[in-house]
């Protein structure tokens, strides 16, 4: 039989259960919101590249005439292509010998990132008056330095070796090698004797005024391998 009062508690049960329903579906809900904060996620490999370009190896050389002076050498502004300044020698009259009034430095860079090793060999012809066997070959200091320049700008030098003229020649040797010279350059320093024994090379000496008169005339090669 129809109960109108039963069928008001039916829909009030119905209306009941919905609500309930409802609840869970908004808590599922809020729950599948939740769970992605507690995944971990990996992005797959991006890829950072640069490419150097293989520089074509180069050797770059500069000769700068230096002036000693009491207060701090002084450098020239300009570079020059010979060393011909030792022409212009004067007579030092208390210790009579001929002084040169410069000095000069060479800078020898290499250009290369090849990654492949190098060296470099320089070689000398006799510093000699015309064809005879009258030399300055152990009158010229020369100096091998490898020079580094600091962040400030400041150069700091480390001897590789200081020798005559006669016995600079370094060939095939690690001295002047790419692992040798990392990080900074080459730097040849070529001077008349002075007679201080603590700017001379051993081996040097003064030239002497007795020296025979003329134009004394040699030379020096740098060659870069391979």
């Amino acid at each position: 039989m129809f109960n109108p009062m039963m069928t008001k508690i039916l829909e009030k049960g119905g209306e009941e259960k919905m609500k309930t329903l409802k609840i869970l579906i908004v808590l599922a809900f809020a729950c599948s919101l939740v769970s992605p904060c507690f995944a971990s996620l990996t992005t797959g490999a991006i890829t950072v590249s640069a490419t150097i370009p293989t520089l074509i190896q180069a050797m770059n050389v500069a000769i700068t005439p230096v002036t000693p002076a009491t207060g701090g050498d002084i450098w020239d502004s300009s570079t020059v292509a010979n060393m011909s300044g030792f022409s212009g020698l004067t007579v030092d009259p208390v210790n009579k010998i001929w002084k040169a009034g410069k000095y000069y430095a060479m800078d020898v860079a290499v250009v290369d990132n090849s990654g492949a090793s190098w060296y470099l060999n320089h070689t000398i012809v006799s510093i000699k008056r015309g064809a005879t066997v009258d030399n300055l070959d152990y009158n010229v200091n020369v100096a091998m330095v490898k020079v580094v320049k600091g962040a400030t700008g400041t150069e700091s030098e480390t001897s590789i070796q200081k020798k005559p003229f006669g016995d600079s020649a370094v060939t095939n040797n690690a001295l002047l090698s790419k692992a040798a010279l990392s990080g900074g350059w080459l730097r040849i320093y070529y001077g008349i004797a002075t007679g201080d024994v603590a700017k001379d090379a051993p081996g040097t000496s003064p030239i002497l005024l007795d020296k025979q008169a003329g134009t004394y005339t040699g030379s020096v090669t740098l060659t870069l391998y391979p």
